[in-house]
């Protein structure tokens, strides 16, 4: 990477639901065909620290049956992103359009990181962040 605060060129981020999809094997029927291109053609996958934190949430709450969050993101080859959560959570004073915590600090991971792409098939991100991919 180039530094450990900036992504290498061609990272593509993902979000939470784009992890569980492709974790249970489900990206043919999730993704659509950007998405897809999107995630093949990065030189890098990464996920903000707080898809993580969701991932492990939804799995401990019941809502999703899988492994460990951290073993399906190395099952998957992604990384986590390592910009300083203090960026991050600037960036986010920013995004005043969501009120879901996990939302607006998986967006602000991204838009700390020089407005990186986003891979998402959330309505309300893509139609307030400017690179979301979907």
């Amino acid at each position: 990477m180039a530094g450990r605060d900036k992504i290498a060129l061609g990272a593509v981020y993902v979000d939470t639901h784009i992890v569980e999809w492709l974790a249970q094997g489900k990206w043919k029927k999730s993704l659509t065909a950007r998405a897809k291109r999107a995630i093949d053609k990065a030189e890098t996958v990464l996920v903000s620290p707080m898809v993580l934190l969701e991932l492990e949430y939804l799995r401990e709450t019941g809502r999703m049956s899988t492994p460990p969050a951290d073993a399906m993101l190395a099952s998957l080859g992604f990384e986590i992103c390592v910009l300083p959560f203090s960026r991050v959570a600037v960036a986010a004073l920013r995004l005043g359009w969501s009120r879901d915590p996990f939302d607006r600090l998986i967006v602000a991971n991204a838009f700390a990181n020089s407005l990186a792409p986003l891979v998402t098939a959330d309505k309300n991100i893509q139609k307030n962040y400017s690179n979301s991919i979907w």
